[in-house]
C-alpha cells in the first residue's frame, strides 16, 4: 500500500494526525517544556515528530511561508533521522524585485 503524505499547505488546528513529506515548518518549543528538549533538539537535523499541536503563524520574520506553526506539547514525541533522505539545506534564497 503507497504513503499518503500531508501538504503543508492544507495544515490546519483540526486535525490531529498529519503525515508530511519533505518540506519545512516552523515549530515552537514554550517554556513549560523547553527543558525537556535542551539538548536534545539541534537545528539543520531532521525529526520525525507526533503529537504537536498546530497553531497560527504570528511569528515576526516569518521563517516559513506556511500561515501554521507545530507547537510541542507535553504528549509529543521526537525522533531524530539519522540518515534522512531528504536534502537538508539551511537556507533558502529569494529574489526581492
Amino acid at each position: 500500500m503507497a504513503k499518503t503524505f500531508d501538504y503543508l499547505l492544507d495544515v490546519n488546528p483540526r486535525k490531529l494526525a498529519w503525515n508530511f513529506n519533505g518540506d519545512r515548518i516552523h515549530a515552537s518549543i514554550p517554556k513549560s517544556v523547553v527543558a525537556r528538549w535542551r539538548g536534545n533538539i539541534f537545528e539543520f537535523q531532521m525529526y520525525v515528530m507526533r503529537n504537536f499541536i498546530v497553531v497560527g503563524n504570528k511569528t515576526k520574520p516569518r521563517t516559513t511561508n506556511s500561515n501554521w506553526i507545530l507547537m510541542f506539547s507535553q504528549r509529543i514525541t521526537v525522533t531524530h533521522v539519522n540518515n534522512p533522505s531528504y536534502p537538508l539545506e539551511a537556507f533558502r534564497f529569494r529574489h526581492d524585485c
